[in-house]
C-alpha cells in the first residue's frame, strides 16, 4: 500500500520558566505562566498562543484554518469521528492526505456473579488502544466494534469474539459471555477471526473483558495480555467453579472444566480473534466466554469467571511520532515497556469513550483527523 509522509511540525514555542511573566490579552493584565490553565489563550505581541500541558506556549496559528491546537493529540484537529457498537463492519474514508488517530474501546464481558451481592453487569472491562496511521485522500479503514452481549435470552456472545455464555439454567440474568474486541483494518473481512491468515491487514486491536458465571472476578481486556479470571465461591460448589487465562500477544488463553460431567468436548476453544466459549448444550449451568481480542481469552464448560482478551497495536503502519507513542491502557492488567506492546494500568473505567480509561457496556472507536502534527 502506498503512503506519503504527513505533515510534522515542530512549532516554534516559547518555553517560559514557572513564575515569569507574560502580557496576557484580557485588559493587558500582567500573568504568570503557572496562573495559567491548560488550553488557556494569550496573546504576546499580537500573537495568539495557547498553553499546553508541558507548561508550553505554542502559537495557535501554526493550525490552519478549520483546524483547532489539541494538548491531548498534540496536533491540529480537523475533526473527528465517533463509532459505537452496530453488529456490522464500519467504514471510514479519509478526506485528505495526512495524519490520523485511532482510539478503539473493547467491550465488557457479561454477567451477574451469582455471589456478588449486585445487581449489575460484573464481567471483566474492555481495554484501550491508541496510535497514529498515515492516509491518503480517499484511503479507507474498516472497523468492528465490539459488543457486550448480542442477546437478552440465557444463551449469548459478545459480537466480535467474545466467546459465548449463559446464565444458570434457565435464567436471563446472570448471562456470563465474553465481550468483544474492537478493531481497525486497511481491509474489509468481516469479524476480527476472518483475519488470522492476514494479521498485517490489521492496524489496532482492543481487547474484551471475559465473563462470569456465579463468582470470582472476570478477566480484563488488555494490553499486552488480558488478565486471567479469578474465580471464588461460598458454598459446596467451591471446587467446581475455575479462572482461566487471559490471550497474550501469541496465544489464547485455555479453556477448563469445573465438573466432569460438563467435557470440553463442547467448549470451542479460544483463538486468534475468539474467546472460548461455554458448554454448549441445553442442561444444567453452561460457564462462562472469555473475552474477544488479538487472541482471546479462556471459557469455563461449567461455573467460572474468565480471561480477557488481548489488545495489538504491533502493526509498523500504527505509527509513534515525536512525543506521541502509540500504547494500550487496561484496567488492572499487566504492563509492558516495548514499543510494539507498550501498555499501561490504571483503575479508570466509564459507560462513554474516554482516552486512556478501559470500556464499560459495549466498545466504541474514534478516528480524529489531523491538519498538522506538531508534535507539543
Amino acid at each position: 500500500m502506498s503512503r506519503r509522509g504527513g505533515q510534522i511540525i515542530l512549532a516554534a514555542i516559547f518555553l517560559l520558566m514557572v513564575g515569569q511573566s507574560i502580557n496576557a490579552a484580557t485588559g493587558n493584565k500582567t500573568k504568570k505562566l503557572n496562573e495559567l490553565t491548560t488550553g488557556q489563550v494569550v496573546k504576546i505581541g499580537g500573537v495568539s498562543f495557547v498553553k499546553t500541558a508541558s507548561n508550553q506556549l505554542v502559537a495557535t496559528s501554526l493550525c490552519p484554518q478549520g483546524s483547532t491546537y489539541s494538548s491531548f493529540y498534540k496536533g491540529c484537529v480537523v475533526q473527528t469521528t465517533d463509532f459505537a457498537y452496530t453488529g456490522n463492519v464500519q467504514t471510514f474514508t479519509a478526506p485528505a492526505d495526512g495524519y490520523y488517530v485511532l482510539e478503539v474501546w473493547g467491550a465488557q464481558g457479561y454477567g451477574m456473579g451469582w455471589m456478588k451481592p449486585t445487581t449489575t453487569n460484573c464481567g471483566g472491562k474492555g481495554g484501550y488502544g491508541i496510535g497514529v496511521t498515515n492516509l491518503l485522500s480517499s484511503e479507507k479503514l474498516y472497523l468492528q466494534v465490539g459488543g457486550s452481549r448480542t442477546s437478552t435470552s440465557n444463551y449469548s456472545y459478545g459480537y466480535n469474539g467474545g466467546g459465548n455464555g449463559a446464565g444458570r439454567g434457565s435464567s436471563t440474568t446472570a448471562i456470563a459471555n465474553g465481550g468483544g474486541a474492537t478493531h481497525i483494518a486497511v481491509t474489509s473481512r468481516g469479524v476480527l477471526a476472518n483475519y488470522e491468515n492476514y494479521q498485517s491487514e490489521v492496524l489496532i486491536v482492543a481487547g474484551g473483558g471475559g465473563g462470569i458465571e456465579w463468582g470470582g472476578d472476570a478477566g480484563n481486556g488488555g494490553g499486552v495480555q488480558g488478565t486471567a479470571g479469578s474465580s471464588y465461591h461460598k458454598n459446596e460448589y467451591s471446587n467446581a467453579s475455575v479462572g482461566t487465562s487471559g490471550g497474550t500477544q501469541t496465544s489464547a488463553g485455555t479453556n477448563k472444566s469445573g465438573n466432569s460431567s460438563y467435557t470440553m468436548i463442547n467448549n470451542p476453544a479460544a483463538d486468534f480473534g475468539l474467546g472460548g466459549g461455554a458448554y454448549s448444550q441445553s442442561i444444567g449451568d453452561y460457564g462462562c466466554g472469555g473475552g474477544g481480542g488479538w487472541y482471546g481469552g479462556g471459557g469455563t464448560s461449567w461455573s467460572g469467571a474468565c480471561g480477557g482478551g488481548s489488545g495489538y497495536i504491533g502493526n509498523s503502519a500504527l505509527l509513534s511520532l515525536v512525543n506521541f507513542s502509540k500504547h494500550m491502557t487496561c484496567y488492572d492488567c499487566l504492563e509492558s515497556t516495548g514499543s510494539a506492546t507498550l501498555t499501561f494500568s490504571n483503575t479508570c473505567a466509564s459507560e462513554t469513550p474516554i482516552a486512556d480509561c478501559a470500556k464499560i457496556g459495549n466498545g466504541a472507536a474514534r478516528i480524529t483527523q489531523l491538519s498538522v502534527y506538531l508534535g507539543i
